[in-house]
């Protein structure tokens, strides 16, 4: 092998290496801001995390976990990211979706829950973002 070779070689594992080191970078971020969004939302809602992304289908459980999602979507995660955190299929991401913005229309103290919640989350994201930076 060539010197030329060697190094073309050196510099194709070099990038592959970068490429390795930022998706497991970007995906252990995603984790982590999942995991800050989950438990603003368990503050906000006085649920556990655990029942948050556990099976339960009672009421405040389950708006709670739609509240989850949603904001996890809006900070960009995709379907099956979601699915992955709150421990359900990327469909059932999905129709918690649709359900959000539902009962965001029709139920005022869904509303003022979610709202409280949107709130809760971006300040723990702000915190964490200046933690990083400082």
């Amino acid at each position: 092998m060539t010197a030329t070779n060697k190094h073309n070689e050196a510099a194709r594992l070099l990038a592959r290496l970068q490429r390795l080191l930022r998706a497991f970078g970007a995906a252990q971020c995603q984790e982590d801001e999942a995991a800050r969004i989950l438990e603003a939302v368990a503050r906000v809602t006085g649920i556990p995390a655990g029942k948050i992304t556990g099976k339960s289908r009672k009421r405040p459980v389950a708006d709670a976990r739609k509240i989850a999602a949603w904001q996890m979507l809006q900070a960009g995660h995709s379907l099956p990211q979601v699915g992955r955190a709150l421990h359900m299929h990327h469909t059932s991401v999905m129709y918690s979706r649709g359900a959000y913005q539902d009962l965001v229309s029709t139920c005022p103290l869904f509303r003022a829950l979610a709202s409280a919640s949107e709130a809760a989350v971006k300040a723990s994201l702000a915190r964490a973002e200046d933690a990083v930076f400082k």
